[in-house]
C-alpha cells in the first residue's frame, strides 16, 4: 500500500508544487527551453537544486540541496545536473547578475514495455 501512494504521488502533476522557485519564479523569468521536469532513470525520488542564472539565461551555478532530495545515488545526482544545466531562461539585463532559484527534477524508473 506504501508503495501505491508513494507512486501515486511522483505521478501526479508537478505544477502543485512548483518546479521552479526562489527569485526566478518570484520575478517571473520564465524557461525558454523546452525540458521537462521528469528525468527516467534506475532510481525513484526528487532532486532539488539552487542555481544561478546570468543575464543571457545560462545556468552559470547548480548545487544539489540534500536536505531536500530523496536520492541518494551519487551517479543519479550527476546524471540529473547535468540533464539540469541544459536549462536556459529569459535574456535580461534588467534580472540580476547572479539570478537565484531552486529547480526541483523528480526521477522516474522506466517499467518494463516502456521505451
Amino acid at each position: 500500500m506504501r508503495k501505491i501512494w508513494i507512486t501515486a504521488l511522483m505521478t501526479l502533476p508537478f505544477w502543485i508544487w512548483g518546479q521552479v522557485g526562489g527569485d526566478l519564479k518570484k520575478d517571473g523569468r520564465k524557461m525558454t527551453t523546452d525540458q521537462s521536469f521528469v528525468l527516467n532513470d534506475s532510481h525513484e525520488g526528487s532532486i532539488l537544486f539552487e542555481i544561478a542564472v546570468d543575464a543571457k539565461g545560462v545556468i552559470t551555478a547548480i548545487k544539489v540541496v540534500d536536505d531536500e532530495t530523496s536520492v541518494q545515488s551519487t551517479p543519479a545526482k550527476i546524471k540529473a545536473t547535468n540533464y539540469v544545466k541544459k536549462f536556459e531562461f529569459e535574456k535580461g539585463t534588467w534580472f540580476p547578475k547572479h539570478h537565484q532559484g531552486t529547480i526541483r527534477l523528480s526521477l522516474v524508473q522506466k517499467r518494463k514495455g516502456e521505451e
